[in-house]
């Protein structure tokens, strides 16, 4: 998508970064970027951003490593993740022992991890690899949605408009 904004307007330079959302909302309020899309538990957490979609999160891995009477062992990003956040949270609820058994800010290293055996992740339905499998199991509690919103500062800027239209087109359709 962004290569195809840059080809046809090559006028406008981009700076991409990816990150955690929470790094990325801190250097927001530091009007360190213009336009951010970031991932969130609840679209009410960026009142001021515009709900880009939501889409289901789920359990990943091999259904051999969930025993109820064990710990859940989980492939997760590190703090500030709101997968992460996510994981732990609904495990807390269900009263569900965890503990952390592969940390990576990589997406490939956490698949690279589940992928080995090591554990289960969570990671949004549309981003699990083809030799992966969701997991439906009863030791399992179920997952919020997860949503994307993009934010931007207000400004009379043309080039980043015309960002954020593309990528709200491309993004919605």
């Amino acid at each position: 998508m962004l290569a195809d904004f840059s080809r046809i307007h090559p006028r406008i330079l981009l700076n991409i970064e990816c990150d955690l959302t929470l790094n990325l909302f801190d250097r927001f309020k530091k009007k360190e970027f213009d336009l951010v899309l970031v991932k969130m538990n609840r679209p009410e957490d960026f009142p001021n951003g515009l709900d880009v979609w939501s889409e289901p999160l789920r359990w990943v891995g091999d259904a051999s490593l969930i025993d109820s009477k064990k710990p859940v062992p989980l492939v997760l990003a590190p703090q500030p993740c709101v997968y992460r956040a996510s994981a732990i949270q609904s495990l807390q609820q269900a009263g569900r022992a965890w503990r952390l058994v592969f940390s990576s800010p990589s997406y490939a290293g956490a698949v690279a991890a589940v992928r080995a055996g090591m554990g289960i992740s969570v990671m949004p339905q549309t981003m699990i690899p083809g030799d992966l499998q969701a997991l439906d199991s009863v030791w399992l509690p179920k997952l919020a949605d997860t949503h994307v919103s993009l934010i931007k500062h207000k400004a009379n800027n043309p080039a980043i408009n015309t960002l954020e239209k593309f990528v709200l087109h491309k993004l919605k359709h």
